[in-house]
This record gives structure tokens, C-alpha cells and sequence, in this order.
């Protein structure tokens, strides 16, 4: 019979306020407990993937596994020996987006970071204009007969 020995998991997402891009990381140990959670700012894919070995190897974790919903960064995962990455659902990596709502104000207010101002509402004459008009440069292009 094979004993299967519990390793560290880390879940890790790139999560946004408002424009503003954060890795997040949350690292789990053998026992299912939360060991670390890192926010910063995300600076790209290969620093998070260095703020990722780098976690493990202060954990002294040289096995580990990573939970990713982001596909850019289970890319750049899967090149990393001792780390079984696996890319999931949404569903299965929420934690991270709790952990940033959970410090949003901090963040905002830390990183100086402006609410985006919603665009108003079109007016009905304008919506009403816009749909002729494209309906209009529907009938001038042929209805993709020609190329423009």
C-alpha cells in the first residue's frame, strides 16, 4: 500500500482593483491550514512565478503543488521542478479573490488606486442614431460583399 505524503498547495490567481493587476498566493500546508498569503503587485508572470519559488523555499518546500485559474501562469508553472501545477476552475481558486476583497480598502488606499468612473448611459435618440447609422454602413459595405 502507497502512502501519499501531503505537500504544501498554493493557489495562486492574478486578481484586479478596479485596473489595478495583483498576484495573489495563497499557501496551504500538509494539513490543510493556511501557512502564507502574499499580495503584491503583479509585475508579471515570471515574478510571480519567482514570488512563487521563492515562498516555497522559505517554507522549505522543494515538492509542492499550484492551483491556477490563470493560463498564462500555468504556463510559466509547469516549468518548475518539484511543482505540480494544475489549472482550475474559477470555482476551485476563489480564495484568492476573497483574500483581496478581504484588504480592498488597505490596497486602495496603499496603492493610491482610483475608482474607474462608470461610462453614463446612451440617451434613446442617441442609441436610436447609432443603430442607423450602423445600419446604414451595413448597406454601404455590401453586407460583406466587399472589403474594406
Amino acid at each position: 500500500m502507497w502512502l501519499r505524503h501531503m505537500s504544501y498547495l498554493i493557489i495562486a490567481n492574478i486578481e484586479r482593483i478596479d485596473a489595478t493587476e495583483f498576484i495573489v498566493l495563497n499557501a496551504y500546508d500538509d494539513a490543510g491550514q493556511l501557512a502564507d498569503s502574499v499580495i503584491k503587485p503583479f509585475e508579471g508572470i515570471p515574478a510571480a512565478v519567482d514570488l512563487i519559488r521563492d515562498g516555497m523555499y522559505v517554507l522549505n518546500q522543494m515538492h509542492f503543488e499550484v492551483y491556477t485559474s490563470n493560463p498564462k501562469l500555468y504556463g510559466s508553472l509547469i516549468a518548475i521542478p518539484g511543482a505540480a501545477v494544475s489549472l482550475k476552475h474559477r470555482d476551485q481558486t476563489v480564495d484568492t479573490r476573497a483574500s483581496i476583497e478581504q484588504v480592498f480598502d488597505i490596497m486602495r488606499e496603499l496603492y493610491e488606486i482610483q475608482p474607474i468612473e462608470p461610462l453614463p448611459t446612451l440617451s434613446k435618440w442617441r442609441k436610436r442614431l447609432f443603430i442607423m447609422v450602423q445600419k446604414l454602413a451595413d448597406k454601404l459595405k455590401g453586407a460583406g460583399k466587399y472589403e474594406i
